[in-house]
């Protein structure tokens, strides 16, 4: 994952006020997991994608550059 989709991940958790332990706890992930995929070094499946942007009211365009 690149760096600026994974601020974005980061930026859109905080605006909700989620912590690292409660996002992840809600996508069903562990806070490691979350931890690098927001750090840019893990690339998540599609369907941990799909269920960040769920959990954070987003679609995956508005989380990805395409």
């Amino acid at each position: 994952m690149n760096k600026k989709d994974a601020d974005k991940i980061r930026k859109y958790r905080l605006g909700k006020g989620y912590s690292i332990r409660e996002l992840a706890d809600a996508v069903g992930i562990t806070r490691q997991n979350l931890y690098m995929i927001e750090g840019g070094t893990a690339n998540p499946s599609i369907k941990t994608c799909k269920s960040i942007a769920h959990v954070l009211g987003h679609s995956l365009d508005d989380l990805f550059d395409n």
